[in-house]
């Protein structure tokens, strides 16, 4: 049986944010910056919140698999750049090709003629989201000493 596959903008759906918020951390969890970032403070409930309410400048979808909610992705809009803040895939489901389809179907959500580039950024010591990045064709750009900054025109993602 094929899997049933969405992506949809959050705010069309009627979702509690609490789950989007969780996914934060767990994106982190194994990690060493567990619980000493941004998405660990009992104020980022609050200031996510005015993210989701600012739709001109946020982009926030979720992936959908079988009716289950398994993964969201944050875009900042900034003038003609699309930045790539967050994406979060159950760990379960990784390696099967549902994150460059959960970004790919993303980015459709967008008028991509507003927009010339498409870059991210990541910490340098997180060795799989930088060589799965590269995968996907985006080239490093700048380096500082905790992360990198990768781009590419955002008409040629994932081609």
């Amino acid at each position: 049986m094929k899997d049933k596959v969405k992506v949809l903008r959050y705010n069309n759906v009627d979702l509690d944010y609490k789950l989007i918020l969780k996914f934060h951390q767990l994106i982190y969890v194994s990690t060493p910056l567990n619980k000493s970032l941004i998405y660990f403070d009992s104020n980022f409930p609050k200031y996510f919140k005015q993210v989701i309410e600012d739709s001109i400048n946020n982009l926030i979808s979720i992936l959908v698999v079988n009716d289950n909610v398994v993964g969201f992705l944050h875009f900042k809009l900034l003038g003609n750049r699309v930045f790539l803040n967050n994406i979060y895939v159950s760990e379960r489901l990784q390696g099967k090709g549902l994150g460059k389809l959960f970004l790919k179907k993303s980015l459709d959500l967008l008028d991509l003629r507003n927009f010339k580039i498409f870059e991210l950024d990541v910490f340098s010591k997180n060795i799989i989201a930088l060589n799965w990045y590269e995968k996907l064709g985006l080239k490093t750009v700048a380096i500082s000493n905790w992360r990198q900054i990768l781009c590419f025109h955002p008409h040629n993602v994932l081609s």
